[in-house]
């Protein structure tokens, strides 16, 4: 009795200790320990990847009409739970020829959760992406960008290759409630292969939709490219 009480004891304590490092490796943007990712596109071409995370939400057709008026595709990393509940919308962006990804289906970070969840929450999403029509390649951006073990694995076991950033100015909450910091950080930090993170679906963050007609317009000002990641990966001739 007493060993297996020390036993889980010290179990309790190792995983305490290694618990800050894993959540450091998980949400490491530059690197992944199995499996095809990317998170900037080395090239020398002027050319950058736009992408949304979320939604469909109540911003989508606005972000639409921005897009439509600047001649830009991009990439919407979507959620299951929403497409579910917004399918006009959803069968919108499609429509509009964007590039569709999965963004899981509720949303929850993906690490240090059971393998057949994992599993459910890609396959579910990519069933609706194609259920709505889409065509194209899925591409994979985990929540909150958080990927540990198994789920890398489980990508590159089913050839799907995962999508970071490393430009995503409202994701620092010094910059995400004021438009001109959101532009000016955007169009100070891009370079060549960029891939972008915007969140522009929901009222909470629509200093980032007030900004993306101008960052569109500086980074077009700047003689960059704004097109979707495929896009992206095939005019700079990698592997997708």
């Amino acid at each position: 009795m007493l060993k297996r009480l020390f036993f889980a004891v010290t179990v309790i304590f190792v995983i305490a200790l290694a618990k800050p490092a894993l959540l450091h490796i998980a949400h490491l943007r530059n690197w992944q320990w199995r499996g095809a990712f990317h998170h900037h596109i080395p090239t020398q071409q002027r050319a950058i990847a736009l992408t949304f995370d979320d939604g469909p939400g109540p911003a989508s057709d606005s972000v639409l009409a921005i897009l439509a008026r600047a001649g830009i595709q991009a990439t919407f990393f979507l959620t299951g739970t929403e497409m579910s509940r917004e399918p006009e919308r959803t069968a919108r962006i499609i429509a509009a020829g964007h590039e569709i990804g999965n963004h899981s289906w509720s949303h929850q970070a993906l690490i240090f959760r059971s393998p057949a969840f994992i599993r459910s929450e890609v396959e579910r999403t990519d069933s609706i992406i194609r259920a709505m029509g889409y065509k194209g390649t899925i591409r994979f951006r985990p929540p909150f960008g958080t990927k540990l073990f198994y789920l890398p694995w489980y990508l590159s076991q089913t050839n799907r290759h995962t999508v970071l950033w490393d430009v995503a100015p409202d994701l620092d909450l010094s910059l995400r409630f004021h438009t001109d910091s959101l532009v000016q950080f955007t169009a100070r930090n891009v370079q060549p292969g960029s891939i972008i993170l915007l969140h522009t679906m929901y009222d909470s963050v629509s200093a980032s939709l007030s900004a993306l007609p101008r960052i569109l317009h500086s980074l077009q000002a700047q003689g960059y490219k704004v097109t979707s990641v495929g896009d992206l990966l095939n005019t700079t001739g990698h592997r997708h």
